[in-house]
């Protein structure tokens, strides 16, 4: 992969940026939302279980490919959970307020 060590530290970037965000609550929904975005490429990039060859290395980029999936799934019902707010928190900051507005 062309430019690894960006990307890597561009990811680790954004992981952190989501992923603090959600767990404080501030703009989770955006939060949420970047961490579907970086996870969809790299588990695609990164993780080819069908091109492996091994048969240990293809079930080690099984495992990876499908935790990243469990993920971007977790990812996508937080930004539900955000943009619904459904136990009426009343959260302040989220841009999905006026745009995915379930009520």
């Amino acid at each position: 992969m062309p430019q690894a060590k960006n990307a890597v530290i561009l990811a680790g970037i954004a992981y952190l940026l989501g992923g603090a965000s959600v767990t404080l609550g501030i703009w989770g929904d955006l939060g949420a939302l970047l961490l579907i975005v970086t996870l969809i490429p790299v588990t695609f990039l990164m993780h080819k279980f069908w091109a492996e060859r091994d048969l240990e290395a293809k079930q080690i980029q099984l495992s990876m490919f499908m935790k990243n999936i469990a993920l971007i799934g977790g990812a996508v019902l937080l930004f539900s959970f955000f943009a619904r707010d459904t136990f009426g928190f009343g959260l302040p900051y989220t841009i999905t307020d006026g745009v995915f507005s379930f009520r």
